[in-house]
């Protein structure tokens, strides 16, 4: 099983878990906290990703770095996964349990990349047609990606539409570069 399984598993483990003892919402700010710290916190995503830390050594890390910040059902999902030797899902959890969670509540997610800087106004447009499109909720993440240098590309229920100048440009490259009779 890949890691990202891995942290799926885990991340189910923690919203059933969380969901059982009416505690999502805690458990909700704890995955946040945690992202925070993989994000703002030089060298802890690295420390993880290494994985060859000793068992007893990672506990004492998960403890330093997370337990101050997490309640103690995440703080013993976290030392659960060191004693397993699974570190290194750790930081591929905060996205693992946004997955698990939308999938529970019945919310598709779309990621949408802009050339631009995508506000408010686009988001205004935008969401209710993905909702439409879907049939149910969604939950909509705008990226500013300059390097598609225009247009839009969207990622919605596993598909990709391209429509960026980058990928036109790319498909454009490769009909010249066939052979033309």
């Amino acid at each position: 099983m890949t890691e990202s399984g891995l942290a799926v598993r885990y991340a189910r483990a923690l919203y059933e878990t969380a969901r059982e003892s009416s505690s999502l919402k805690e458990a909700a700010a704890d995955i946040s906290a945690l992202a925070g710290i993989f994000s703002q916190v030089e060298g802890v995503r690295e420390y993880c990703l290494r994985g060859d830390n000793g068992r007893n050594e990672g506990i004492e890390f998960c403890r330093i770095a997370f337990a101050p910040y997490v309640s103690e059902l995440a703080e013993r999902l976290l030392e659960a996964a060191v004693r397993n030797g699974r570190i290194a899902i750790l930081p591929l959890l905060p996205d693992a349990f946004q997955q698990v969670a939308d999938r529970e509540e019945g919310i598709t997610p779309v990621l949408v990349d802009t050339a631009f800087d995508p506000g408010n106004d686009l988001a205004e447009r935008l969401d209710p047609l993905f909702e439409t499109l879907a049939g149910r909720s969604v939950r909509v993440e705008y990226r500013h990606r300059p390097e598609i240098l225009g247009g839009v590309r969207i990622l919605m229920n596993s598909k990709l539409i391209d429509m960026s100048t980058a990928h036109r440009l790319q498909e454009m490259r490769r009909w010249l570069k066939q052979d033309r009779v």
